[in-house]
């Protein structure tokens, strides 16, 4: 009797386990997990104030009027950007090779690389902006960072407006945040 009561007890525990774990499988299959592919702001959002920093002694600070507005899921717009392709340096981090000294401003696509990363396309141009350069930054997207290859250049965007998803995909966190106006 014991030994049978034993083995119907293993059976339930079998039955409800594998039922949990048939469950936890059924949701992430129908997207209850969160995406680790696609960055946490929500559009519009906008950022601002760009400056770029070459890394000597003294350091040499640069404030340019750069803007990036990502408008909706694809589209953005783009004042006074760097052209050029991003690429990997030696050390496998991703680096903007510039094109040209003259600035890009007009319209662009933009997509998702990865949680941290987005690609900005217009013209001749493909750049990788992250929420987290190098190892550097915010994973919440309230500014936008990304090196230029062989300058020791970095750049940086702040918030304008949006939500930048501060702890986590649509939360509104950080009380300075204000929706963008159209």
């Amino acid at each position: 009797m014991t030994v049978r009561h034993h083995n119907q007890t293993k059976n339930t525990t079998t039955l409800v386990f594998g039922t949990l774990a048939g469950l936890v499988v059924v949701l992430l299959l129908a997207g209850c997990a969160p995406d680790k592919t696609v960055p946490w702001f929500t559009t519009p959002i906008a950022w601002g104030k760009g400056y770029r920093v070459t890394v000597r002694k003294p350091a040499d600070i640069k404030y340019v009027p750069t803007t990036v507005e990502l408008t909706d899921r694809t589209h953005a717009q783009l004042t006074s950007f760097p052209q050029g392709r991003t690429r990997k340096d030696s050390k496998g981090y991703l680096c903007l090779d510039v094109s040209t000294q003259s600035r890009y401003s007009g319209k662009a696509t933009w997509s998702n690389l990865n949680v941290r990363t987005i690609v900005l396309k217009f013209p001749g141009s493909s750049v990788s902006v992250s929420a987290d350069s190098s190892g550097l930054g915010d994973q919440d997207w309230t500014s936008l960072m990304f090196n230029e290859c062989g300058t020791g250049a970095n750049w940086g965007l702040s918030l304008e407006c949006g939500i930048p998803g501060y702890g986590g995909p649509g939360k509104k966190e950080i009380p300075s945040e204000e929706p963008c106006r159209k």
